[in-house]
């Protein structure tokens, strides 16, 4: 969705930081350079770190505005909803169903 609002001749550089465990993290790693390599030579280049401190648990975007969005449920915000090419909610964010959830965002530069 970012790479599609960017306007042309911008860059918005995405970096997440994230947590993992022992048993997921090798799956986590291959996922995440998938997503790394698929935004590779995109306006919105995304890059990304895994954080093992064990009390690490953000649930939050920070922007280089001075701004940090707070996000209660971290990014599983939608409902599960079946896959299937013919479903839209497969290729369309917009036409997914979210859960309850409460977000705050924060001026951090003032």
């Amino acid at each position: 969705m970012v790479n599609e609002i960017t306007p042309v001749g911008d860059e918005v550089t995405v970096r997440l930081i994230t947590g993992s465990d022992q048993e997921t993290m090798e799956k986590q790693v291959e996922n995440l350079g998938q997503v790394q390599d698929s935004f590779a030579g995109t306006c919105t280049p995304f890059t990304w770190e895994i954080d093992a401190s064990p009390h690490f648990h953000a649930r939050s975007i920070s922007t280089d505005h001075g701004w940090k969005i707070s996000l209660d449920r971290g990014l599983d915000l939608f409902q599960w909803f079946e896959f299937s090419p013919f479903n839209a909610a497969a290729v369309m964010q917009e036409a997914r169903m979210v859960k309850g959830c409460e977000v705050n965002y924060v001026n951090t530069s003032a």
